[in-house]
């Protein structure tokens, strides 16, 4: 048999450590919720556009103090879930019996969104934005075959490959050790060159030997080039320039996608989004003008912008991405733990409040004349 005095120790301790853990879980839930809805409320408490980017930081502070007062607000209403819990529990003829309902209800909507949104971000955003990144890169590589294909001048295409060509052979009769710079075969190679330019003529650059070759292939290169760009009649020529353009945005656009990835290993949506943002636009931009200059249309979305990822974060936002990812085990923990949270902490606060009641009636009965702790403990053995 415990003794009286043994057991209002053990009540005490534990009722000190049922404290200390409540504390514990508020300062984690505010941490959480604050996060999760400073983050939601971005787009609602942001700088104006044409306000001054100095009084960022003031947004940024009166977003995560609105966090905090919810949270706070979630905090007194899983007290109050607690607190009307025991009093229909002690009541005879208790009235109001749903009011705990009404507030547990709001709980969740503030608790469960701020948890579910602060887990999504810190869990789920790299993957998300990883899968974002490849299908915008696809897309693009789409684009880029389409652009090559409908925008296509194949009698000039196949005259460059040959122009191509022909200026290797001659590079590497220049490159030749056996007989570095002009000789009977280099010669032979330039004759071949200039017959589909004939405007290519001989540059006099030294003697073309070899400590001068490099530079001597390098200034031929570019005169071939210009000349090659000038042989089409106006029509090809612009068409060529045009998807040559168009494919080197591309281009550019990928390798962008890539050096971020690369310089971010966990992504997140403030170093993705800016890059993200502009291959959207230049997808759109190229699409709509190649569209036009073919007279056709490509078959590809007139936009491949992601409307989930571009509100990744904000309140409209946490509850399509967690339908966009069903199919990943940890959505599902996400949500049963956003609602486990709630209950967590309306238990921990029960606890608490209950520990008061008793100490509340220990002290009504010890005050009480003729009454002494054995029978108040007799009292709540009862």
């Amino acid at each position: 048999m415990v003794m009286p005095r043994r057991r209002n120790e053990i009540a005490d301790v534990s009722n000190s450590a049922s404290f200390f853990a409540l504390i514990s879980l508020i300062v984690i839930f505010l941490f959480i919720i604050t996060y999760g809805w400073s983050t939601m409320l971005s787009p609602v408490i942001a700088l104006p556009h044409d306000w001054p980017e100095f009084l960022s930081p003031i947004f940024t502070l009166l977003r995560y103090l609105a966090g905090i007062a919810i949270a706070l607000g979630g905090i007194v209403l899983g007290k109050a879930v607690a607190a009307e819990r025991i009093r229909i529990a002690s009541e005879d003829q208790p009235k109001f019996t749903n009011t705990w309902k009404a507030y547990f209800f709001l709980l969740l909507v503030i608790s469960a969104l701020g948890t579910m949104n602060t887990m999504f971000m810190q869990t789920q955003q790299s993957t998300v934005l990883a899968d974002v990144i490849s299908k915008t890169r696809n897309h693009l590589q789409q684009l880029k075959f389409k652009v090559d294909e409908k925008l296509a001048t194949p009698a000039y295409d196949q005259q460059r490959e040959d122009i191509a060509q022909l200026f290797g052979n001659f590079e590497k009769e220049l490159r030749n050790p056996a007989n570095c710079g002009f000789g009977a075969q280099s010669n032979l190679r330039f004759r071949e060159l200039q017959a589909v330019l004939p405007k290519l003529k001989p540059l006099a650059l030294g003697s073309g030997a070899c400590e001068n070759v490099g530079a001597l292939i390098s200034a031929y290169k570019d005169t071939v080039i210009k000349l090659t760009d000038d042989l089409p009649d106006p029509i090809t020529k612009k068409r060529f320039s045009q998807k040559k353009l168009f494919i080197s945005k591309i281009e550019k656009t990928i390798v962008d996608i890539e050096e971020m990835k690369v310089k971010n290993a966990n992504l997140s949506k403030d170093a993705a989004m800016p890059v993200l943002t502009t291959a959207w636009n230049i997808y759109a931009e190229i699409l709509s003008e190649a569209e036009l200059i073919a007279g056709s249309p490509f078959g590809l979305p007139s936009e491949i912008n992601d409307k989930n990822v571009q509100g990744m974060g904000n309140i409209t936002q946490i509850i399509p991405l967690l339908i966009n990812q069903l199919d990943n085990p940890i959505t599902y923990l996400i949500i049963a733990a956003a609602v486990f949270f709630d209950v967590l902490l309306i238990e921990f606060f029960g606890r608490y409040l209950h520990s008061q009641v008793v100490i509340r009636k220990e002290t009504f009965y010890t005050s009480q004349p003729g009454m002494n702790s054995n029978k108040v403990n007799n009292l709540f053995e009862e």
